[in-house]
C-alpha cells in the first residue's frame, strides 16, 4: 500500500470546523476564528498556494527497514487547491489514488517556513482505518521532498510539481 503521503490524507468535514482525525493538540486550529474573515496571504505564502494549487506530483516513495533503504515506489497525487485557515493551519484538498481507493479529501496540515521554504507538517494524526502518521515535506520550486512515519516504520518520499493542463483544469472545474 502506499503509504507516503497518506500520512498527509485525512478527513474534514466540508464546515471545516469538525475534524474527523485524532490530531496532537499542538496541531489543532485555532477554534476561535475558524469561521472568521479569510486570511491574508503574505508574498511567500501566496508563492506556495500558487506552486501546489492544481498540480501533480509525481515522484518515488522508499521505505525505511533496519536502517537500510527498501525499494523504490512510484507515487501521483493532484493537488486542486490550498487555502490558509488562520495562522499556520492551512487546507490542502488531494486526489489520491493508490490500490484500489480513488478519493479526493481536504487535508488540514500545518505548514512552518525555514526562511523562504515551506514545510508542510502533520504529526500523530490519524487516518481512519490507516494508522496514525506524522510528515514533514519540504516544497521548494517544482520540487518536493520529505520523510514520513507510521506506528513502526517510515521513510522517504520526493519528487516534482507540474502544472496541470489547461483542460485537466477546465474538466475539474466542470465536475465540481
Amino acid at each position: 500500500m502506499k503509504t507516503s503521503m497518506l500520512c498527509m490524507i485525512t478527513s474534514l468535514l466540508a464546515s471545516g470546523s469538525v475534524f474527523l482525525f485524532e490530531i496532537n493538540a499542538d496541531e489543532a486550529p485555532p477554534q476561535e476564528n475558524n469561521r472568521a474573515a479569510k486570511p491574508s496571504y503574505s508574498k511567500q505564502e501566496q508563492v506556495f498556494r500558487d506552486t501546489l494549487t492544481d498540480t501533480t506530483l509525481s515522484g518515488k516513495w522508499r521505505l525505511v527497514k533496519d536502517n537500510e533503504l527498501l525499494e523504490e515506489n512510484e507515487e501521483t497525487y493532484t493537488i486542486q487547491s490550498v487555502k490558509k485557515v488562520a495562522g499556520d493551519f492551512w487546507l490542502i484538498t488531494a486526489r489520491i489514488r493508490y490500490a484500489d481507493k480513488d478519493v479526493t479529501i481536504p487535508v488540514p496540515v500545518r505548514v512552518k517556513w525555514a526562511g523562504d521554504t515551506p514545510i508542510i507538517s502533520v504529526t500523530e494524526a490519524g487516518l481512519s482505518g490507516l494508522g496514525t502518521y506524522t510528515a514533514r515535506v519540504m516544497v521548494y520550486r517544482n520540487l518536493y521532498t520529505g520523510s514520513w512515519f507510521g506506528k513502526d516504520y517510515g521513510g522517504f518520499l520526493n519528487g516534482t510539481i507540474e502544472k496541470l493542463k489547461k483542460e485537466a483544469h477546465e474538466l475539474r472545474e466542470t465536475v465540481r
